[in-house]
């Protein structure tokens, strides 16, 4: 029964994860740019946001999703802002300056997690996402705490997994890849996530 459980929480974990929005493009990025760990870290700040999510949808928390509710258009006007200001600084970013610099400069592991944590975490949707799947096909009369949370550790492995397959991915090309192909990224990364930060932006005023 618990491998039932875990199992269907990693598929809801890698649906979840898969399609490639802007936290997706920033880890490619992050990858080509930095290195693996970078990418990696990437990875795991979104999945420790859908983890919180998840965790919120599986023990049905009524009063804090409540309370996300009276405050999503403030957190949605916020991230968009941050997100625009992220945009413009990888789109404007040159990939030369930026590859010598990071060999030369330490590494930011903080900065590298919670800047996808942070652009997940900002878009309270997956919540509802994690809710309806729960309902539909892990919560069940029987159901308790323990089900629940073995229910999550599958969603946050999942979530993880996909992260760490698509940087492994990315990394095993990366030195194959030309500067040139590094300033497209750059520009495609950006615009993905200006989209997003522009759609966040009218989303909190509908």
């Amino acid at each position: 029964m618990w491998l039932v459980l875990i199992a269907k929480g990693f598929l809801l974990g890698i649906v979840v994860s898969v399609p490639l929005g802007p936290v997706g493009a920033l880890c490619i990025q992050r990858t080509i740019s930095k290195g693996y760990r970078a990418g990696l870290l990437g990875g795991l700040g979104a999945a420790c946001a859908d983890l919180i999510y998840a965790l919120i949808a599986g023990f049905g928390v009524s009063v804090v999703i409540d309370r996300l509710l009276k405050v999503r258009k403030w957190i949605q006007i916020g991230g968009s802002i941050v997100f625009m200001v992220m945009a413009c600084k990888v789109f404007y970013t040159n990939p030369a300056i930026q590859v010598r610099r990071n060999r030369r400069q330490k590494q930011r592991p903080l900065e590298d997690f919670m800047t996808t944590f942070l652009l997940t975490f900002s878009n309270p949707t997956p919540v509802f996402v994690f809710m309806a799947a729960f309902a539909g096909f892990i919560v069940h009369e029987e159901i308790n705490y323990h089900d629940i949370i073995l229910s999550i550790a599958g969603v946050f492995i999942g979530c993880l997994g996909w992260w760490a397959v698509l940087v492994s991915v990315v990394n095993l090309f990366r030195n194959r890849i030309r500067l040139r192909h590094l300033l497209w990224v750059n520009k495609v990364t950006g615009a993905i996530v200006c989209i997003f930060a522009i759609a966040l932006l009218i989303e909190a005023f509908r």
